[in-house]
């Protein structure tokens, strides 16, 4: 009788721990994890010629060139596998462009140059795979783009046209991303690459600003700028985040 009675409670025992060992596996598989940090990156700035310009407007070139900024990032994952990722950037960006006139007995070939300072809002939903040393990621969104500084220049002596700055303008830039995170338990590494488009009109007269004035019955290029606002951005980066579980 008293071996029964040992045996059932021993069983009951052992019962009471699978269900206590699975609630636990439960609450670990579904918790909430919150991650803060700071990222850097280099980036690339691009903008696609528009369209033959015609009349008056004055041609404009392709910009490509180069930059970079730090940011600040917070992440939040839902069993380590899906989440909300959010980044405040202040990032510095150029591009230079060549554009060369073919007039009745020679070419003058004319050097662009933009330069931008801007902060980065980039919003994204993030997928994860939750392995163990290395986790990959896949991101998609948008990034929200305040410009600070804006600047325009044209390297050739000979123009005598005054050569504007562009005003700072504001807008969204659909946002892919591609990498993973180094995870060092408390301490992650993101690993980035995040491309960023915003398209932009063919029409070359709704991407410069330009004046003229008539001299002898003809029209005379007074001033000139151009739209500031990057079509694409691609950007490789790396940081540091420290992570933590949130009680629900």
């Amino acid at each position: 009788m008293g071996l029964v009675a040992a045996t059932a409670w021993g069983a009951a025992a052992s019962a009471q721990t699978t269900v206590t060992g699975a609630g636990a596996a439960e609450v670990e598989e579904h918790e909430l994890t919150l991650g803060v940090g700071v990222k850097t990156g280099m980036s690339i700035h691009a903008i696609s010629p528009p369209d033959v310009s015609r009349g008056l407007n004055p041609p404009l070139p392709a910009f490509l060139g180069n930059g970079g900024g730090v940011g600040l990032a917070v992440e939040a994952l839902y069993a380590d596998v899906v989440g909300l990722q959010l980044e405040l950037w202040r990032a510095a960006g150029s591009g230079e462009g060549t554009f060369t006139f073919i007039g009745a007995s020679d070419e003058v070939s004319v050097g662009q140059r933009l330069e931008t300072v801007e902060l980065q809002l980039p919003i994204l939903i993030k997928g994860q795979l939750p392995l163990r040393w290395f986790k990959p990621q896949l991101g998609l969104g948008v990034t929200v783009v305040w410009q600070l500084e804006a600047s325009y220049s044209i390297d050739n002596p000979d123009v005598t046209t005054d050569i504007l700055d562009p005003p700072t303008s504001t807008y969204t830039m659909l946002t892919a991303q591609l990498g993973g995170a180094i995870d060092l338990g408390a301490f992650r590494i993101p690993i980035e690459l995040r491309a960023l488009y915003h398209p932009l009109e063919r029409d070359p007269n709704e991407r410069t600003l330009y004046s003229y004035y008539e001299d002898d019955g003809r029209l005379i290029l007074s001033s000139y700028s151009v739209n500031a606002t990057w079509e694409a951005q691609f950007w490789m980066m790396v940081g540091v985040q420290y992570w933590n579980e949130v009680d629900l």
